[in-house]
């Protein structure tokens, strides 16, 4: 409110013209400008206010304060470094883990259809070897039986040698046939325990920089949040104090060191007084 308005104002009241309502509400509202001046007012002006006796000591309180706010941010700062870190160390051992595994799992799929190739080699071979041996025991019952009959029959008696010695020269074929597919099914399996062993490793250490990465970020968080938490007290206590030393210098704007503390911001300090006097004018207007 302007002087010229409230004149005009005044003059209606006295007609009976009163808009408490409005009048209230504008010096509400009003007031609650005034204060955020004030602060504004008082962040500007109280590094010049160390030799006003009755701002001293709160001079002193905010430079502690500063001090503390400078401390506090760079501690925040840090925190938020390390959690940036920490983050990207999370997002790079995952990134390098699948990229390993790939390779990793591609070459054990290799090995897994090769040992199941191997074992089906190996199972044919068993099975010819187990017929062979029977086909053995079968001509040795039936030389067995030829030599114990009563004039036996050379010739039977002599194919039945013969196709002995050779059943067993078969076996014996067969037999070292499936030693060397055994041999090569124990190097397959060998090698898939060296790469599950090796994959295993790789995959432990990628765990354990992954917790790491992960408590670094839970720390840094629970960091962040603390410091922000004793951040957010100190703005409030100085915007406190920023208030008492606004409204100070407002009051005593005439006084020679306040004109003096506040010299590079008398506009603001303007506002801050044309505001308390609109306040003021409409308090007026309803009788308080």
């Amino acid at each position: 409110m302007t002087r010229s308005r409230y004149i005009v104002a005044t003059i209606l009241r006295n007609f009976g013209l009163v808009r408490k309502n409005k009048r209230l509400t504008d010096a509400a509202y009003e007031m609650h400008l005034m204060q955020d001046g004030e602060e504004i007012l008082g962040a500007l002006c109280w590094p010049k206010t160390e030799a006003i006796d009755d701002l001293s000591l709160h001079y002193w309180n905010l430079r502690r304060l500063g001090k503390e706010k400078e401390e506090i941010i760079e501690r925040l700062q840090e925190a938020e470094e390390i959690l940036t870190k920490a983050q990207k160390q999370k997002t790079d051992v995952l990134v390098s883990s699948n990229e390993r595994k790939s390779p990793f799992a591609e070459k054990k799929e290799e090995y897994a259809i090769t040992l199941k190739q191997l074992i089906a080699e190996h199972d044919g071979l068993m099975n010819k070897a187990l017929a062979t041996r029977r086909r053995h025991s079968a001509f040795k019952m039936k030389l067995q039986v030829l030599k114990n009959e009563p004039g036996g029959n050379d010739t039977a008696i002599k194919e039945c040698l013969q196709n002995l010695a050779s059943l067993r020269k078969t076996f014996m074929e067969e037999k070292e046939a499936l030693e060397e597919a055994k041999g090569r099914i124990a190097k397959i399996r060998g090698e898939l325990g060296k790469l599950e062993k090796g994959t295993g490793a790789t995959i432990k250490r990628s765990e354990a920089r992954i917790s790491e990465a992960y408590s670094r970020i839970s720390q840094a968080n629970k960091d962040i949040t603390k410091h922000r938490a004793k951040l957010s007290v100190l703005q409030e206590e100085q915007a406190a104090l920023y208030r008492v030393v606004g409204h100070f210098l407002s009051l005593n704007a005439n006084r020679k060191d306040c004109r003096k503390a506040c010299r590079k911001h008398r506009d603001i300090l303007r506002q801050v007084q044309l505001l308390l006097a609109s306040i003021k004018w409409n308090q007026r207007l309803v009788g308080r």
